[in-house]
């Protein structure tokens, strides 16, 4: 098994814009900052 944990943040817009921020982390001293966008178009 691997345990691991993180947190978001998630920012929405008037323009059909979403703004994903994602930090995560396991058990074996692996992590990443991750950048999602996405456009309804």
């Amino acid at each position: 098994m691997l345990y691991g944990g993180g947190f978001g943040l998630d920012i929405f817009t008037d323009y059909d814009f979403t703004l994903k921020l994602e930090f995560s982390f396991n058990q074996l001293g692996q992590n990443g900052l991750y950048l999602h966008k996405k456009t309804l178009y």
